[in-house]
């Protein structure tokens, strides 16, 4: 195993190779009244964003705002094919929206309280849900009536913090907790999810699949990112501490060649899987805006980060980011970054609005 490495640009239009300039600022879209902890695509591309004031919005021509009855939103799951969304809120409840008309359709409030929905993912029929939470139990519930189809299963790891379904394999889904590392779980099946452990810590803080499902990405609260190869279960690469603060997010860009991860200090690292020679910084906002979430459109090039004040942010990756010469930052350092040949980079900041 070798760590990976990391490509491209700072937040300022860049000369980053001969003819070719790259903008790495970040375009603001409207607000939310608190942290973004949830920025997610659909398949048809659109944006669905959940923030602590207990709204969900869908973003395109016109913004849809959906808004939980009580608490802040916790979860979202989304069904294109259908055209509905299911929204967890901090009070337990599970919330069904129309999407076209924004309106809510129905709530379900669990027999049992205090469990704490963290996760949520729909089958690829959307006929199925399923919820991880505090508790360490996964459930399983009906769509259409909000029943609850199977028994809880409990896992004995710690709060089930993310789970994701895999892109190529309908039934497999990825668990992201908080003591027991990743998982891999069939709900069709009645054996316990399977641990894939490392050393160091194993609460996960952040979870990814690679669009062809070849690859897992798992950060952990040590601040290292493991990649996994879920046919195998084995660990095939990691990342060390690079991040200044704890890891808060990770998507895929570029086709699966580059692995984004957000951390609470605001920063954005692009890590280019297929070489290996340096980190660098893509995106960098002001410490007070740490970010909590991030997300890539299918296009695998338009990037959106939450932050703790409201702020969605929004820029592009250049189409061969992953090819570009690098400016990049120390792996034993939280210093400013700096270019290959020791030239200091002064940081600049988007401005908040």
């Amino acid at each position: 195993m070798k760590p990976y490495s990391l490509i491209v640009v700072i937040c300022m239009v860049v000369a980053i190779a001969p003819g070719l300039t790259v903008t790495a600022s970040a375009r603001e879209i409207a607000p939310h009244d608190g942290p973004v902890s949830i920025l997610t695509y659909d398949s048809q591309g659109r944006l669905f964003s959940g923030g602590w004031d207990g709204t969900v919005r869908q973003w395109g021509t016109t913004v849809s705002t959906m808004q939980v009855p009580q608490g802040r939103v916790t979860a979202i799951a989304v069904c294109a094919k259908k055209g509905f969304l299911v929204a967890a809120s901090s009070n337990d409840w599970l919330h069904r929206f129309d999407l076209v008309s924004g309106k809510l359709i129905g709530n379900l409030e669990p027999k049992k309280k205090r469990t704490g929905i963290k996760s949520l993912a729909l089958s690829e029929d959307c006929s199925q849900m399923y919820s991880g939470s505090s508790d360490e139990a996964l459930r399983h519930w009906r769509v259409d009536d909000g029943s609850v189809a199977t028994r809880d299963k409990p896992l004995d790891a710690g709060t089930v913090r993310f789970m994701i379904r895999s892109p190529v394999s309908p039934d497999l889904f990825a668990l992201g907790t908080k003591a027991g590392g990743v998982m891999l779980w069939s709900p069709d099946s009645e054996k316990t999810p399977v641990p894939l452990k490392r050393a160091g810590s194993n609460r996960v803080v952040a979870l990814a699949w690679r669009a062809d499902g070849s690859q897992l990405a798992a950060a952990y609260a040590d601040q290292e990112i493991a990649l996994w190869d879920p046919n195998t279960r084995t660990l095939i690469g990691e990342i060390k501490q690079i991040h200044q603060d704890e890891i808060k997010a990770l998507a895929f860009a570029l086709g699966g060649t580059m692995l984004l991860s957000a951390d609470l200090y605001g920063s954005v690292l692009a890590h280019r899987l297929e070489a290996i020679t340096s980190s660098c910084k893509v995106q960098d906002i002001p410490a007070s805006s740490g970010l909590l979430s991030l997300a890539v459109h299918p296009d695998g090039r338009t990037v959106v980060a939450g932050t703790l004040l409201g702020e969605i942010r929004q820029w592009r990756l250049p189409e061969h980011a992953d090819q570009l010469p690098c400016v990049w930052v120390s792996q034993s350092s939280s210093a400013e970054p700096r270019r290959a040949g020791g030239t200091g980079v002064k940081r600049s900041s988007p401005t908040i609005k």
